[in-house]
């Protein structure tokens, strides 16, 4: 198997016409997995989701759409996002997220996040540098993570 080092496969988007090219690229995964055709296993990083829908113009169910059907193409897609922007922005993409059964990490007290479905408690203390909640279901359930902190090992 060859192996590429990660910096050779990262694109940084700075321009609409980069962005253009990302949408193309969903648009192509989509067409692949409409025909059920495997394509090259790729991973999308959006690392600021509000940036990602301000460059892109994305339209919400094209997004969800996108998400929902591209990963059996071979296409997964890895969202990272201010608390804030994905647990109360009136902004329809991240609306449409919370609508998901989405997964993922939230570096906040369970009682602090409206991602989390679950009864909590408001006398949770604060979560350490090195925990999160893993949150499935679209927050329907969670657990505490502890993640290793460099060279505790």
């Amino acid at each position: 198997m060859e192996t590429v080092s990660l910096s050779k496969n990262v694109a940084v988007i700075q321009d609409k016409a980069a962005a253009k090219e990302v949408l193309n690229g969903f648009v192509d995964y989509m067409q692949l997995a409409k025909q059920k055709v495997q394509g090259l296993p790729m991973l999308l990083v959006i690392s600021d989701l509000q940036d990602f829908v301000s460059r892109t113009g994305i339209q919400a169910t094209d997004f969800v759409l996108a998400l929902k059907n591209t990963h059996r193409a071979g296409l997964d897609v890895m969202i990272f996002s201010s608390h804030h922007y994905m647990s109360s922005s009136y902004d329809l993409v991240p609306k449409a997220l919370r609508e998901m059964k989405f997964s993922g990490l939230i570096g906040s007290r369970a009682y602090d996040s409206d991602l989390i479905k679950l009864k909590t408690v408001s006398s949770e203390p604060e979560l350490r540098e090195n925990e999160a909640y893993f949150v499935t279901r679209g927050g329907a359930s969670c657990d505490k993570l502890q993640l290793p902190i460099e060279g505790d090992l």
